[in-house]
């Protein structure tokens, strides 16, 4: 998360895909929120 996407994000600001930088984006925040909400901690918990 805190390597990939920037890396992505640089990558289709390079080539210019605003396809690509918006979905690099849209999934980090969504990342971020889930972090926000449950935390760290509850993020390896599998509910079945």
């Amino acid at each position: 998360m805190l390597i990939n996407s920037p890396l992505w994000i640089i990558y289709d600001v390079i080539v210019g895909s605003w396809a690509g930088i918006l979905d690099e984006a849209v999934s980090e925040a969504s990342m971020v929120l889930s972090i926000i909400r449950y935390g760290w901690a509850d993020l390896d918990k599998v509910e079945d």
